[in-house]
């Protein structure tokens, strides 16, 4: 057993031991140092801050300088070959053997002053700029000195210029930045705009802002809040405020004080003296234009007309409303004018007209509010005397579709036979018109939804003007169409002239397309009263037959028809009906077609024929006819609204033709080409308080401009302005079209796959016995033929007849319409109507 003694020993060597560790940690020094570096960097003076806590003497130095080189020396004095950032190390030893390292990184880099930020001046002279300065390298701490005495690192307060700042460190070294200070430049505005309200338009004012730093905001003084505004007579101005806050200011005046560079009128020479006397008639709605430009002036009702041009030297020219009168004063047909400077005016610069033709050509046109089932809508009829002679005896005859149902009318129609409502109106005199406005209820069936509806107007005396065509063999077709028990669509083409003297004398062709393809052509030629009818299996496609009128024809009918909806229930096509142009290009017919549909964008302008395809193709032959549609959907009545509507240019602008309007509003042409509708004292109701009188629309036609083929492709779109009194304008979504050449496709169809079954019957009218003649069927199928009168009862039944052709006698029957059906033992192949006189 070990004693204690032995245990006590252990235990006090151990304490000694630990002790002594202990002492030998305690003896180590502290090695510090700092430096201090000259002005241009590469030399250093290294000052020794060693300390040695336990009162122990430091007695040796070991620097390592980074690049090589070291000394022993306490206080060391180092120059650098090359300017770098360099570790320097310095162990230091005291006099019992303990020892401390210490690393430092050294920039041996000469002291430079440098502009880490600065803030531009936000607006143009002003003095909110600022500039912040910094030192490398060097003692801190530093002073700053700037250009404009400020001695802090930052410098505020500044306007554009230059600045510099001399920043010194603690050892006396100095450096220099300099910087400049940017500024916008100077947020400037000005305003555009109509200076003089010229008759009859409103002005516009559009602001131009330059400078400062976009984006701008606009504060008009009439609450717009856009670049542009229209203006009426008065003073405004504008505020524009750009993205700093800077803000620039402008005013504007509009009078009706006008200055007109130059003006005149367009009035009927009667007496032929090329003076506009007392007594003469004014010609409205004729359109006097400048070369150079063109720019537009539209004659008012006073047959006044004004152009503000622009120094120079012009030819002025005047299209006239009307195809029987023509310029005569002066001889020449146009006026040469020289404009001296901006304060020249010059008045009188008329046109006089005579009368070619003595004529009294009615026009009509018709335009509707949208076809919405369960709703009542109403559609305006404007019938014009272009002509100039009165027009006599004149009354109109309106067909409305089945589902349209007329309510009642101003003026109240005269009678009405089916769905054909008749107007007689008064005598109408050259250059004025008569209004027909129709309210009507859409049936309330949203199953049709997607279909089209179509409202045709025929105004009376349709007789034309002018010679006849000496090629012309008197013959006129007709094509209706029909849904046969959802199996065949039956088209009966008719030549409407009167037997031999009306005989076509040559073939004319009709066309047969699918939704938008041409499938099948064919070739007809009818004696007066004679029908032809073609059938065509229904599909659910939209089946549409176009017929052509003889060489020479009076007017410029497109005898055609569309039948959508027949067939194929889970294939029908809709909306080709307004996809083509309708057979209303004579002037005394107007066809207004509409997909009737559930609501709608109130703002919107449409334009007819919409086109073929995606792409809305049309030819470039075709006059487009526009509509635009507004509707106040704010909280209080509006009481003015205007339209602008600037044309593309690929739209003629001499060929513009006004068309109706919801109500009663001035029109013009002015500028380059821009339309203006003006509705004053209109007191429109919102659509809260009476929607059904919220809403409005104008519309018109214009012709296209002629282009070569190799620019097929080209879009004409276009779009509309509508203002509410003072509010922003609504603009519309374009409405546009693609000029290409049609028909799109051809396709063959074997004679396997469809036949194109033809009916003939001639005389008809009959007198005696008609012809029926079958071609397109197979050979060998016999037929069958029934006629009933217009009550349903059957008057002829005959069997098993030849179908190459047959004869009905009329026998007993009294004069009358009969309908007639021929068939097959499979199949109805053709029905009609048989006319006995």
């Amino acid at each position: 057993m070990k004693n204690k003694s032995q245990n006590s020993l252990k235990v006090i060597i151990f304490a000694l031991f630990l002790i002594n560790i202990n002492l030998s940690a305690q003896d180590n020094p502290i090695a510090n140092f700092s430096h201090i570096k000259s002005c241009d960097g590469p030399t250093i003076n290294f000052t020794d801050l060693s300390t040695d806590p336990n009162g122990h003497s430091i007695v040796s130095w070991s620097w390592q300088f980074g690049d090589g080189q070291n000394s022993s020396l306490q206080n060391p004095v180092h120059v650098y070959s090359s300017t770098a950032v360099y570790t320097v190390s310095l162990t230091v030893q005291n006099d019992v053997g303990g020892s401390h390292s210490v690393y430092l990184v050294v920039y041996a880099m000469p002291f430079s002053a440098n502009i880490f930020s600065t803030t531009s001046v936000s607006c143009f002279g002003g003095s909110d700029g600022s500039a912040t300065a910094g030192a490398n390298y060097g003692n801190s701490p530093y002073s700053y000195l700037w250009s404009n005495m400020s001695t802090a690192p930052t410098a505020g307060g500044l306007s554009a210029g230059v600045y510099n700042v001399t920043v010194t460190d603690n050892t006396g070294c100095t450096a220099v930045a300099g910087t400049t200070i940017n500024q916008p430049t100077e947020l400037l505005a000005t305003i555009n705009g109509s200076e003089c309200i010229p008759m009859d338009t409103m002005g516009w004012a559009i602001v131009n802002a330059t400078g400062g730093t976009t984006p701008y905001m606009y504060f008009w003084s009439n609450g717009v809040s856009t670049s542009y505004t229209y203006v009426d007579i008065g003073t405004y101005s504008v505020t524009v405020v750009d993205a700093n806050g800077c803000a620039a200011y402008a005013m504007f005046s509009a009078t009706d004080n006008c200055h007109y560079t130059l003006s005149g009128y367009v009035y009927d020479d009667a007496n032929g003296n090329c003076i506009f006397d007392e007594g003469e008639t004014p010609i409205p709605g004729a359109v006097v234009y400048s070369s150079p430009g063109p720019f537009y002036g539209y004659t008012n009702a006073d047959g006044l007309y004004a152009l503000p041009l622009t120094p120079g030297t012009y030819n002025l020219f005047a299209d006239l409303p009307s195809d029987w009168i023509g310029v005569t004063c002066p001889a020449s047909g146009f006026l040469s004018v020289y404009i001296d400077s901006e304060d020249d005016s010059l008045f009188n610069i008329n046109f006089g007209t005579e009368v070619t033709s003595e004529c009294a050509q009615l026009e009509v046109y018709t335009n509707s509010s949208t076809f919405r089932p369960c709703f009542e809508r109403y559609s305006s009829s404007i019938v014009i005397n272009t002509g100039n002679i009165t027009a006599t005896g004149v009354y109109v005859e309106m067909e409305f579709d089945d589902d349209l149902i007329p309510v009642s009318s101003t003026p109240a129609w005269t009678s009405q036979s089916g769905n054909t409502y008749t107007f007689n109106l008064d005598d109408i005199e050259p250059f004025t018109q008569e209004i027909i406005t129709v309210y009507f209820d859409v049936t309330c069936d949203l199953s049709l939804l997607g279909q089209t509806r179509c409202i045709t107007s025929h105004v009376y005396p349709d007789v034309p003007c002018g010679e006849t065509d000496p090629e012309w063999d008197h013959s006129s077709v007709m094509v209706e169409g029909e849904c046969v028990d959802g199996t065949n669509v039956s088209f009966t083409i008719t030549n409407t002239g009167d037997p031999v003297d009306g005989d076509m004398d040559g073939t004319s062709e009709y066309r047969v397309f699918e939704n938008e393809n041409l499938i099948y052509t064919g070739d007809f030629q009818l004696t007066g009263g004679e029908s032809m009818v073609v059938n065509w299996p229904a599909n659910g496609m939209a089946i549409r037959l176009e017929a052509d009128q003889r060489p020479g024809h009076p007017g410029s009918s497109n005898p055609q028809e569309t039948i959508e909806g027949c067939g194929d229930e889970t294939g029908i096509s809709y909306g080709f009906i307004t996809s083509y142009p309708y057979d209303d290009e004579d002037h005394f017919i107007d066809v207004e077609c509409k997909i009737l549909v559930n609501s709608c964008d109130p703002n919107d302008k449409s334009v007819s024929p919409a086109g073929l395809t995606e792409n809305h193709y049309v030819d470039n032959f075709t006059p487009l006819t526009y509509h635009i549609n507004f509707q106040n959907t704010g909280t209080d009545t509006a009481y003015t609204v205007i339209i602008r509507d600037t044309l593309p240019e690929l739209l003629d602008v001499l060929t513009v033709q006004p068309g109706p309007t919801s109500h009663p509003c001035e029109f013009t042409i002015y500028g380059e080409g821009i339309l203006m509708w003006t509705f004053n004292d209109i007191d429109l109701v919102d659509s809260t308080t009476n929607e059904p009188l919220s809403h409005g629309f104008v519309s018109f036609t214009a012709e296209q401009i002629e282009i070569p083929v190799n620019e097929y492709g080209a879009v004409i779109s276009n779009e509309a302005d509508i203002y509410f009194d003072f509010n922003l304008p609504v603009i519309t979504e374009p409405a546009w079209v693609t000029i290409w050449e049609l028909p799109l496709t051809i396709t063959i169809v074997p004679e396997n796959e469809k036949s194109a079954i033809e009916v003939s019957v001639f005389p008809n009218p009959v007198n005696d016995i008609a012809n029926f003649k079958v071609t397109g069927i197979s050979e060998g199928t016999m037929l069958n033929f029934e006629m009933t009168d217009i009550t349903g009862k059957k008057v002829c039944n005959l069997n098993n007849l030849d179908n190459n052709g047959f004869s009905v006698n009329r026998n007993y029957l009294k004069p009358g319409i009969y309908l007639y059906k021929i068939t097959t033992d499979k199949e109805m192949i053709s029905n009609g109507k048989l006319i006995v006189d």
